[in-house]
């Protein structure tokens, strides 16, 4: 397995990645459009973070089975100012439980902190437990809880 910087040559796997993403958190929740990732507003979201953020793919046997993205940025509202923010990450149900996860994780923290981050910020739905463990175990722990209101 390898995790590396992904290229714009890989901007089809990670939408395919994150259809996959917004398939299974449609158990925890159902504010997200599926449509998002392949319209114009997905594509140059991917295209940018790939660009300018902080987007790792795992591959195994030459094929993406998993990424991790995000970015790296000041936040003048935080001490820390220098954060990094995970936006969305996905490994594939088949590739699961082998560590990729994981090591995506630690290759992101690594290049967070060579952007100068001194904390990475990540949400997860409250239901959604497996994440909420997962990042537990990576050393995250609880700081803040969203609250969010339909009408």
């Amino acid at each position: 397995m390898n995790i590396r910087q992904a290229t714009p040559n890989d901007l089809e796997s990670i939408l395919s990645l994150n259809e996959n993403l917004f398939a299974y958190e449609k158990e925890f929740t159902n504010s997200y459009s599926p449509e998002w990732t392949r319209s114009d507003v997905g594509i140059e979201y991917f295209s940018n973070r790939i660009s300018r953020g902080i987007v790792l793919v795992a591959e195994q046997n030459n094929a993406v089975v998993g990424y991790i993205c995000g970015y790296s940025g000041v936040f003048e509202y935080r001490t820390p100012k220098e954060c990094a923010q995970i936006d969305n990450m996905y490994v594939r149900k088949e590739h699961r439980g082998q560590g990729i996860g994981s090591d995506l994780l630690k290759a992101f923290e690594k290049e967070a902190k060579s952007r100068s981050a001194a904390r990475i910020i990540v949400g997860t739905f409250v239901k959604n437990m497996f994440a909420q463990e997962f990042y537990r175990n990576n050393g995250f722990k609880s700081e803040e809880i969203i609250l969010e209101k339909n009408f």
